[in-house]
């Protein structure tokens, strides 16, 4: 896991990366987007738990 990989963006290259410098970013980028799920999951709840308390019985 450690050979070098070539990075390159629409045909451009960018430089030279290892396997295990890319599995952490995208073990990085899971996590900031469950965070963010989660938030956004937290806030829903909220305005639903405070829809229906408003809401006639």
């Amino acid at each position: 896991m450690s050979t070098g990989l070539a990075i390159a963006e629409q045909g451009r290259y960018l430089g030279v990366g290892t396997m295990t410098a890319l599995l952490e970013k995208a073990v990085d980028l899971t996590h900031r987007r469950a965070v963010e799920f989660e938030g956004a999951h937290r806030k829903a709840e909220i305005a639903s738990e405070a829809k229906v308390a408003c809401s006639p019985s």
